[in-house]
């Protein structure tokens, strides 16, 4: 059975050769313990024990002593220990252990912890702490993997604490030991170490286990054994993730699963990697921010494909150190299709804390729902991987949208490949999107499939062309017969073939020119690397008999009114339906009055062009039955009438915002469409919710804003971005000490928004700030400054008759604002932004 006894010694005592050697693995100690312990200790206090600080806690240390000649030669062994120690481990242990005022005494001035003082300290108090802090050093200076607790996990009944875990532990290694004739092989003679509570709800597991067969000569003798590995697993969210340090990841991995049974309280448990899933839209922007000259992260390398065939030929560029080479990749790219798209780019690294980080982009042939971001942490600072990693998740909250970064690893789960079904199991309405669209360039296999099938119904008809561009460097001009010239063109090369398999079927002698340049080229001559480009030309009749075979079956008494028009009963209304591409806008507008309706078509199609209310493209047809349900119930119950005004309502007791409208949102920009009548809103509210997230809500008067009948409402965002929230609560401040001061709203620069609060003008750089600003000015008035005027007013200096950059900003004078609380939300800014 498990081993759970622990090993100690008494810091007054003599040297104890089963802590030291056997417990701490300290292999030096055979050749200290024989020393001269008077001499040699005496010696080592001086090297150790250097400055004020560190010889008050000698003193008061060897006074509470009740051997001081054996204490002093403790602490000189401990000494000589701590040479391979990192000091994040100790901090760890020092941080989570010591009181408020021992720290008070080791760090006086609030400077940094010194390594030997603290060390002593810990090891007086309990010579277990130094178990503590070998547990934390490694699982700091070790990579590791990511689990989380696969499908609903039970929740735990009691708070992890270091007792519960402890007795968790030995009964899951228990249990592993007792499974299989295999598993105890491959956990015999395993141990428990440590059980360490490094924070509040996290606790880190550490078992010590032999593994693979050593030998060591002593003398004439050559002794042999086994290597000890050490399993170190960090418990959090009571049991339902788990960080897992370890050579073997997969025993390691059953191990965890055994322990987090137990804390679940549940008959079984099994760990899954956690994936960082990501978008293509996600990773579009970030390859955008990455490679911008301005970006927050300094870009020091970059591998990415040259156009061609994929993993046929790519390039690396690297700077030397930490210079940047955001200019030089966007000098490549004007020249070149290189870093254009996330789908050709390999890995990027990024100075982060002076360290050099490796993000690696996904695969391009992976299917949307299992993209993910995963980074290099080896060699890197467990502490600071974590913040790299809250860095990213901060990124994204600029970006408006959910973006992580997980640490790479192997797979522990083999899994065979043969049985992943192509492309993903549920097509999205973004999948649909690109599926409809006229053209789709380079499609992927499953594509093709969805495509395929598509025409097989007679919805569709497909015609394949081939293409490349006129300027790719990877063609052999001389064999082509093409002058280099062409090298500078950004122009493609296209043409049509009946076969889909046999790119130049029927061109051998044929020309085809460049849509730019117009330079003649032979494809069937040479083989450039060529892409597949696939166009729809949509079967209207059929499209339209599919979409009242669909919606008909979510609407009463269903007649058609015309070709390409018909109606029925939704919830005891009428509602038109309206196919434009065979019954346009114009010609539909006079047999609807006032009726709702709902415009159909397929994705991007002309005939949606001014339609911004009740549209639905075909690809939310064809997504999911809950799509068409909410489409159709999100249609607007009037065309050309004034809308009935959002009710603004206070709930009692609360601060929250509740708005009710019988009109819901619809329509790109987020605002409910007044029609052609209705005046635009003059006046805006920005309201923060309890969430900490923004909601605007326009007015068409004074008398609206003063009754708080909201005539239309946006919400910001949808995961409201923290450095938005943070430039807001800024502006909002300034704009109330000027109106302290008198009855004029000033500009602010910069330096003097930051300068509002200490920490803040300690933590944003100025530059930083400047992006902020840029990169939500443009979104922001897009919705907000339609007929309001703009929220982010800006100020900007003339000479020599040329504008030059924006030196001031402040609010729009058309908004109030509600509940922005500045010492509240700057302490809530201080809690998350952890950079």
């Amino acid at each position: 059975m498990a081993q759970d006894h622990f090993v100690t010694c008494d810091p007054d005592g003599p040297l104890s050769e089963e802590f030291w050697l056997h417990e701490l693995g300290f292999k030096q100690y055979p050749n200290l313990s024989g020393r001269d312990q008077v001499s040699w200790a005496h010696k080592k206090m001086g090297d150790f024990f250097k400055g004020d600080v560190a010889q008050q806690v000698l003193e008061r240390l060897l006074e509470a002593s009740s051997n001081p000649t054996a204490l002093r030669f403790n602490l000189a062994v401990l000494g000589e220990w701590l040479s391979g120690i990192h000091r994040r481990g100790i901090e760890d242990v020092a941080y989570a252990v010591l009181d408020n005022k021992a720290l008070e005494t080791l760090v006086p001035d609030h400077e940094e912890l010194p390594r030997i003082p603290a060390v002593a300290t810990l090891f007086c108090n309990d010579p277990r702490h130094l178990v503590s802090i070998l547990v934390c050093d490694r699982w700091n200076q070790r990579r590791r993997c990511v689990m989380r607790v696969q499908g609903r996990a039970p929740r735990p009944k009691r708070p992890l604490e270091p007792s519960i875990v402890t007795e968790a532990a030995t009964t899951g290694l228990n249990r592993i030991l007792a499974h299989s004739d295999k598993m105890r092989e491959n956990f015999e003679g395993t141990r428990l170490l440590q059980v360490f509570q490094r924070s509040e709800g996290e606790i880190i597991v550490s078992f010590r286990r032999p593994i693979g067969i050593s030998g060591v000569r002593r003398g004439r003798r050559l002794i042999t054994g086994s290597n000890d590995e050490y399993v170190v697993l960090r418990f959090r969210e009571g049991g339902r993730t788990v960080d897992v340090t370890a050579r073997r990841l997969e025993d390691a991995i059953e191990l965890a699963g055994a322990i987090g049974a137990v804390l679940l309280n549940t008959t079984s448990v099994e760990y899954v990697k956690r994936r960082g899933q990501v978008t293509s839209t996600v990773l579009s922007d970030l390859l955008e921010l990455l490679v911008a000259p301005d970006n927050e992260l300094a870009l020091v390398e970059i591998k990415a494909e040259m156009p061609g065939e994929p993993g046929c030929f790519f390039k690396t560029i690297r700077s030397s150190g930490t210079e940047r080479i955001e200019e030089t990749v966007q000098r490549e790219a004007s020249r070149a299709t290189f870093a254009r798209d996330w789908k050709t780019v390999h890995y990027v690294k990024v100075l982060f804390e002076g360290y050099r980080f490796l993000v690696h982009f996904p695969d391009a042939d992976e299917v949307e729902t299992k993209l993910s971001l995963t980074y290099s942490d080896q060699d890197k600072d467990t502490g600071i991987s974590e913040k790299f990693e809250e860095f990213i998740e901060f990124l994204g909250d600029n970006l408006g949208a959910r973006m992580n970064v997980v640490p790479r690893t192997k797979d522990v789960k083999r899994r065979l490949h043969s049985l992943k079904k192509p492309g993903p199991a549920r097509l999205g309405q973004q999948h649909w999107h690109r599926l409809l669209s006229p053209s789709i360039g380079h499609p992927l296999d499953w594509e093709r499939k969805r495509l395929d099938k598509l025409q097989d119904d007679g919805l569709v008809r497909i015609r394949t062309a081939w293409f490349f561009r006129c300027g790719d460097p990877t063609i052999d001009r001389e064999q082509a017969r093409v002058p280099r010239s062409t090298l500078d063109c950004q122009g493609t090369v296209e043409w049509e073939t009946g076969s889909s398999e046999d790119p130049v079927s029927g061109l051998y002698s044929e020309e085809v020119l460049c849509d730019e340049c117009r330079q003649a080229w032979k494809p069937g001559h040479h083989t450039p690397p060529l892409r597949r480009r696939l166009y729809l030309s949509y079967q209207h009749d059929a499209i339209w008999r599919y979409t009242l075979s669909e919606f008909g079956k979510l609407m009463d008494a269903l007649t058609i009114e015309a070709s390409g028009m018909a109606s029925g009963l939704r919830r005891g209304r009428r509602v038109y339906l309206v196919y434009t591409p065979l019954m346009p806008s114009n010609e539909a507008a006079p047999h609807l009055g006032s009726q709702p309706v709902l415009w159909i078509a397929p994705p991007d199609h002309p005939s949606l062009q001014g339609l911004v209310d009740g549209v639905c493209t075909l690809a939310q047809v064809m997504t999911s039955k809950t799509s068409r349900v909410r489409v159709l119930d999100e249609v607007r119950d009037d065309l050309g009438g004034d809308s009935k005004p959002a009710i603004l309502r206070h709930t009692q007791g609360r601060k929250q915002l509740s708005l009710t409208s019988p009109h819901p949102r619809s329509g790109r920009s987020g605002w409910n469409n007044p029609g052609p009548e209705a005046a635009p809103p003059p006046h805006g509210l920005l309201h923060l919710l309890d969430n900490f997230s923004l909601q605007f809500c326009a007015f068409k008067n004074e008398d609206q804003l003063s009754s708080s009948h909201a005539y239309a409402v946006w919400k910001v965002s949808r995961a409201n971005p923290r450095s938005t929230l943070l430039l807001l609560t800024l502006l909002v401040e300034a704009r109330r000490r000027d109106l302290e001061q008198g009855d004029t709203v000033n500009y602010w620069t910069i330096e003097e928004l930051t300068a509002l609060d200490p920490q803040v003008q300690r933590t944003v750089k100025p530059a930083n700030m400047q992006a902020w600003v840029s990169r939500f000015k443009k979104k922001l008035d897009e919705v907000v400054g339609s007929g309001v005027g703009p929220l982010l007013v800006e100020s900007t200096s003339s000479q020599g008759g040329e504008r030059s950059e924006p030196v001031g900003y402040r609010l729009g004078a058309r908004y109030e604002v509600a509940d922005f609380q500045f010492s509240t939300l700057i302490d809530k800014w201080k809690s998350q932004h952890k950079s």
